[in-house]
């Protein structure tokens, strides 16, 4: 019952009783504190255990979220922390390959030099294909033959290494930087590019002209800002994995 409750009861209870003026206003207002008091103490004791009740779940809420979110991070700077040094090897290793393929000087064998037994023993270890040392056996100018059949053997596995590199950078972008994962793409179309570059120069070869002449720079112009880039990604990776603290074990 409501204190305002009880002091009418008790109003009422006095009149009956004949009860009335100061002296039953006086008893009513005594019994109305009396029994306020002690309704309001249980009222605001049991509000405050419900609020203490409902502050620890919450606490415990609190925890678990956290929890579950340390659990996360963990896991994501874990995953972070094998990503990022693949990243820059694929990376490091695509540059070093189109740098070979676009390189002006190639250091080769010389076939035009070798008796018919040296020549043979060397093509059956030098990488081409039969058809390819058929080919050589049977040109004029065997060493040129084999270059241009080395420079297409070099292209192709500049493009294999660099497709291993930017697949790998689009599968794994989530656990890398925005900003970092931009310039390592922007770097992977400049050896795209440069390679493209190199192609046409292969594919004009003998025809001595100008635009053989500019492929050959734009090749070499556009790998040029690679080899910063490379380092620069290597210096922010090492520093990022300087950052990541993984729990020990």
């Amino acid at each position: 019952m409501l204190p305002a409750e009880i002091l009418t009861n008790v109003l009422a209870a006095f009149a009956a009783l004949g009860i009335t003026g100061l002296v039953a206003t006086g008893a009513a207002y005594w019994l109305f504190k009396t029994f306020a008091k002690g309704w309001l103490d249980s009222h605001f004791q049991k509000d405050l255990e419900d609020l203490k009740a409902a502050n620890a779940r919450e606490v415990e809420r609190l925890k678990a979220d956290l929890g579950r979110y340390a659990d996360r991070a963990t896991k994501f700077h874990a995953r972070e922390y094998e990503v990022l040094p693949e990243a820059w090897g694929l990376m490091n290793r695509a540059y070093g390959a189109c740098h070979d393929a676009i390189s002006v000087f190639q250091r080769h064998a010389d076939p035009n030099s070798m008796t018919g037994p040296q020549l043979e023993a060397w093509l059956e270890g030098s990488g081409l294909k039969d058809f390819q040392k058929a080919e050589v056996r049977g040109a004029g100018d065997k060493s040129e033959k084999y270059l241009t059949f080395l420079i297409w053997k070099q292209i192709a596995a500049a493009e294999r290494s660099l497709t291993d590199f930017q697949n790998y950078i689009i599968l794994q972008g989530v656990f890398i930087d925005e900003e970092l994962s931009g310039e390592m793409m922007d770097s992977g179309k400049s050896m795209r590019m440069a390679l493209i570059s190199r192609s046409m120069v292969e594919r004009t070869k003998g025809n001595y002209t100008q635009n053989q002449t500019d492929f050959w720079q734009q090749a070499v112009e556009e790998l040029e800002p690679v080899e910063k880039s490379v380092k620069s990604v290597k210096e922010t990776i090492r520093a990022r994995l300087s950052d990541i603290k993984l729990p020990s074990t």
